[in-house]
């Protein structure tokens, strides 16, 4: 077992074939590939993959394991495994991961304030996950945060809509989450924004999201924002919900 502590850092380009638990950094940088041949990679640090670096971690049976509350997982390059288990912490970056991802209760959150990350794998959002939504214009994956995934999708959890300083106008709308394969089923059981009442509109291939009003923003600590897709059945996951935030 290799344990790369707080405040230290593996960095560069290399094949490892020990199981590794990451409470520091683990670094890939532009042209470096990291291959872990065997072992295992458990993250509770950071663990970074920039653009134009790669990250394989296909021979690992159990794929890359998210398990620390403040561990941040960003992909601006290639990140591979066979999945990536998010079981705490944060994935974020404008890259692509060539992964299932299995998000249990970790926050997924697309770009880097906005933009797109790519998922070509499967993806799936547990009923403890977050999904955290940038709002700064029309623009696809360029304003707005876009999930792009080449997969299935099966949705859970919570959808957290972020305006910042954006004001949006009445009737605009942001297409966040798409599947490539079609195959999108469920729903969120939460959703919330900042000052604004949406609604989603779920289909096969996509979930768009429409601001339908300005409303009253809640207070932090109360139980005041509105559900989204609460008790929908699989059956009406395609039709449009519309729920108040």
């Amino acid at each position: 077992m290799l344990t790369i502590g707080q405040g230290h850092t593996l960095r560069g380009s290399g094949h490892l074939s020990v199981a590794v638990a990451n409470q520091g950094t683990v670094q890939v940088g532009s042209g470096q590939a990291l291959t872990f041949a065997s072992g295992g990679l458990h993250n509770q640090g950071q663990l970074q993959v920039l653009a134009g670096g790669m990250l394989n971690a296909t021979n690992l049976p159990e794929g890359i394991v998210q398990d620390g509350a403040a561990a941040v997982t960003t992909v601006n390059g290639v990140l591979q495994a066979s999945t990536l288990r998010l079981e705490a912490g944060t994935l974020k970056g404008g890259g692509t991961v060539q992964a299932d991802i299995v998000n249990l209760g970790g926050t997924i959150a697309a770009g880097n304030s906005p933009g797109t990350l790519t998922v070509a794998g499967d993806l799936s959002l547990g009923n403890g996950s977050l999904l955290v939504v940038e709002v700064a214009g029309l623009a696809q994956g360029v304003q707005y945060d876009w999930l792009k995934v080449l997969g299935n999708v099966a949705l859970g959890g919570s959808v957290q809509f972020d305006f910042g300083s954006y004001t949006p106008a009445i009737g605009e709308q942001y297409s966040f989450l798409t599947s490539a394969s079609g195959g999108i089923r469920g729903s969120f059981s939460r959703a919330f924004a900042n000052g604004y009442a949406l609604s989603l509109d779920y289909g096969a291939q996509g979930i768009t999201a429409r601001v339908d009003a300005i409303s009253a923003v809640p207070e932090p600590a109360t139980d005041g924002l509105m559900l989204l897709g609460l008790g929908l059945v699989a059956a009406l996951a395609r039709r449009r919900a519309h729920r108040q935030l």
